[in-house]
């Protein structure tokens, strides 16, 4: 069943008021935060700054201990008032094959 504990925390992730953000045009792709980020060394489909990954800061095991945002040399790294619910993007396969579908429909009768 897991800690109660974490339950907490992993909802309050979702809805939290603060996130960390990354300004892309400040990182020099350095990974030092990655590094440090306990989620990013155990769950290789996150990252702070790759792009095409996960957000380790959306995770719901993220404490917000902000090392990451310490161990950034670029300060791209921040924590900042954020005011809808997180949510980890999924790939839907399904909803990539009706937006196929549907150029295929409209391109059919254009």
């Amino acid at each position: 069943l897991g800690c109660p504990i974490a339950w907490i925390s992993g909802f309050l992730n979702k809805v939290s008021f603060l996130k960390i953000k990354l300004k892309e045009d400040s990182c020099t792709s350095c990974g030092k935060c990655d590094n440090v980020c306990y989620i990013t060394t155990h769950n290789e489909s996150h990252s702070l700054h790759k792009g095409g990954l996960l957000n380790s800061s959306s995770h719901y095991s993220c404490s917000r201990c902000m090392d990451c945002v310490e161990t950034c040399p670029t300060g791209a790294l921040s924590l900042s008032p954020h005011m809808s619910i997180i949510v980890p993007k999924k790939e839907d396969k399904r909803s990539e094959q009706q937006k196929k579908n549907r150029k295929k429909r409209d391109h059919k009768t254009a």
